[in-house]
C-alpha cells in the first residue's frame, strides 16, 4: 500500500511533468464549479471522523471533524471541521460509488488537496477507513499518486436498456457522452470594456452556477456531461444533463415563434446540410460566455454544428461566436467530443446549494 510519506518523496521526480497535463483533464469536472481553488503542489492529510455528507449536485460537500499535519492545512494539532469539495454525484454514481460510501461516524484518514483560500477546505484524494478499506474521489489524481492502478470503470448498464438504445438510435437522435472536459480559451479578443468586466469578475461572489443557477448558451454546451437529440419533426429537442437544460431547436421557419422574448437558452433556428445539423441561435440574455466571468452582451449570435462520424460512434460540435460589442473577432469555440454509449441516459442533475 502507497503511504503519504512515499507519495511526498516521489512526488518531485515523477510528477513535474504529469502535474501540468493533469491539471488541464477534467478530473470528474470539479474544475468546473468549484468554489475554492487547490494547492494540487503537494499532498495533505487530516485524521477524524465524519460528520456529515451532502450528497447531490453540483458538489459532494463531506464533513470531518479532525486534526491536520503539522503545519497543513490547519496548524499542528488543531482541531477543526474540514469542508471536503468532491466531484458531481452524477459522476460518482456513472462510476459505482454512491452515498453509503461515505460512511457518517466513521474513523477517517482524508488524503487531498488544501484549499488556498481558507485552511479548512479540501479537494479530497482518497478517503481511508483503515484495515484496507477505502473509497477513491478522484480518480485521475489517484492514479498518478500510485493509490490506484486504473480509473473506475463506467458502471454497467442494463442489457435490455443497451438493446433498446441500438435498436432506436436514429442518425444523430440518441444519447451522447462526453469524452473529455474542454475549457474555452481564456485569451479572447476582448474590447477594453468586456476586458475591464472579466478583471472585475470575482468567481465565490459573482459565478451564478455557486447559487445553482442553470447557465445559458454557450456556456450550458461546453459541459461535461452527456447530452441527447430527440427529433420531434417540426422541433428538435436537446437535453443537457448538467443544470436539467432543455433547449429546443426550430426547424420549421412556418411554426416558429414570430418575436420570441430573450432567454438564457436563447432562440434556434436549425437546417440540415446533409446528416450535418446545422443551427443559429441569438435572442441570448445570459451574461456570460463561460464560468470565469467573460462577458457577453444581448448581441451575441452563436453558429453551431453537430456532425456524427460514418460509423456514427461520434458526434462533434463546433460553434463560433459573433458579438461584436464584447469582441473585436469571430470567436471559436472549443470543438466538443461526443462518444455513443449505447444504454446510457440522462440522469436528473437537481442542482442544490450546501449551506
Amino acid at each position: 500500500m502507497t503511504t503519504l510519506s512515499t507519495i511526498r518523496r516521489s512526488w518531485p521526480h515523477r510528477c513535474a511533468t504529469l502535474l501540468a497535463a493533469l491539471l488541464a483533464l477534467p478530473s470528474a469536472a470539479l474544475a468546473h464549479h468549484s468554489r475554492f481553488v487547490y494547492d494540487t503542489s503537494e499532498l495533505v492529510e487530516v485524521r477524524g471522523t465524519i460528520e456529515s455528507v451532502f450528497w447531490r449536485n453540483p458538489h459532494v460537500m463531506i464533513s470531518v471533524r479532525g486534526t491536520g499535519e503539522s503545519g497543513q492545512p490547519g496548524e499542528s494539532g488543531e482541531e477543526a471541521v474540514y469542508q471536503l469539495e468532491a466531484g458531481p454525484v452524477n459522476a460518482f454514481e456513472r462510476a459505482g460509488i454512491f452515498e453509503d460510501a461515505v460512511i457518517v461516524g466513521a474513523p477517517v484518514t482524508v488524503l487531498g488537496f488544501a484549499s488556498q483560500r481558507n485552511a479548512h477546505d479540501m479537494q479530497p484524494v482518497r478517503l481511508d477507513y483503515g484495515n484496507g478499506r477505502n473509497v477513491v474521489l478522484s480518480d485521475e489524481w489517484a492514479v498518478s499518486l500510485g493509490m490506484l492502478d486504473e480509473a473506475h470503470e463506467r458502471a454497467a448498464i442494463d442489457p435490455a436498456q443497451v438493446a433498446r438504445a441500438i435498436e432506436e438510435a436514429d442518425g444523430l437522435f440518441r444519447v451522447w457522452v462526453n469524452t473529455g472536459r474542454t475549457y474555452i480559451d481564456r485569451n479572447l479578443p476582448l474590447r477594453p470594456a468586456a476586458q475591464a468586466a472579466k478583471d472585475a469578475w470575482d468567481q465565490p461572489s459573482d459565478d451564478v452556477a455557486l447559487r445553482c443557477d442553470p447557465a445559458g448558451l454557450p456556456e450550458a454546451m461546453v459541459s461535461p456531461f452527456p447530452v441527447e437529440l430527440v427529433d420531434n419533426g417540426d422541433t428538435i429537442t436537446v437535453r443537457l444533463e448538467e443544470w436539467d437544460n432543455v433547449r429546443t431547436i426550430y426547424m420549421n421557419p412556418e411554426t416558429a415563434p414570430a418575436d420570441p422574448e430573450p432567454s438564457r437558452l436563447g432562440h434556434s433556428v436549425g437546417h440540415w446540410e446533409g446528416d450535418e445539423l446545422v443551427v443559429t441561435t441569438d435572442r441570448i440574455n445570459y451574461l456570460f460566455l463561460d464560468d470565469r466571468g467573460t462577458p457577453q452582451s444581448e448581441a451575441v449570435e452563436i453558429a453551431e454544428r453537430f456532425v456524427m462520424s460514418e460509423d456514427e460512434t461520434r458526434m462533434d460540435w463546433h460553434a463560433t461566436l459573433v458579438d461584436d460589442n464584447t469582441f473585436t473577432a469571430t470567436v471559436r469555440l472549443p470543438i466538443m467530443h461526443y462518444e455513443w454509449v449505447p444504454g446510457e441516459q440522462i440522469k436528473v442533475y437537481d442542482c442544490t446549494v450546501s449551506e
